[in-house]
């Protein structure tokens, strides 16, 4: 915003007197002081004003319809996986990807479940069942022909074992319902 009023000074007729009393001058004064003032509310919101997303939006703030959702399968970041938060979709709230799309899906703002906020829309958040080693698994379920995946760095979230084939669940729809491959053993 701080940008445009130099442009704004620029419009005023160089012709005009900048002394105390003209329109110039008071007009001069009162852009000073808009800038001060706008200024004084960027640093006290550390904020910048370019329209990005807030960093998480409180719960408390939520529609209690999103919490009872039958998507709805978080109501605390820390009921989710490994590089995920749980995420408003503006009718649910669902664990997904911690780095995806911030801007648009942004994460709630509470790590751990909050009193009074509990989410239990279809009976419950899902957990993830054990995961997976690759090693475990037979040669015919890694040689599937619908086989799409052999870790969960093929996918954006994970990586499942639907049975007798391995594929990607890119929405965690399929959380506690099929295993997702476990993570490689750094050794």
């Amino acid at each position: 915003m701080m940008k445009f009023i130099p442009l704004l000074l620029l419009a005023v007729s160089s012709s005009t007197a900048n002394k105390p009393g003209s329109s110039y001058y008071e007009s001069m004064k009162e852009l000073e002081a808009l800038e001060e003032v706008l200024s004084n509310i960027e640093e006290e919101l550390d904020a910048d004003f370019t329209g990005a997303a807030a960093v998480c939006d409180p719960i408390k703030f939520l529609n209690p319809k999103v919490l009872t959702d039958p998507e709805t399968d978080c109501c605390a970041n820390d009921m989710c996986g490994e590089g995920e938060l749980c995420r408003s979709f503006n009718y649910a709230l669902m664990c997904y990807a911690a780095d995806y799309q911030p801007w648009i899906l942004p994460q709630i703002c509470n790590d751990e479940l909050i009193p009074g906020h509990s989410c239990n829309g279809g009976g419950g958040p899902k957990r993830e069942l054990t995961c997976q080693q690759l090693t475990e698994l037979s040669l015919e379920i890694i040689d599937d022909s619908q086989t799409e995946c052999l870790s969960n760095a093929d996918c954006m979230l994970k990586c499942r074992l639907f049975r007798d084939f391995l594929a990607c669940d890119e929405y965690n729809h399929f959380i506690g319902e099929f295993s997702a491959l476990c993570p490689p053993i750094n050794g």
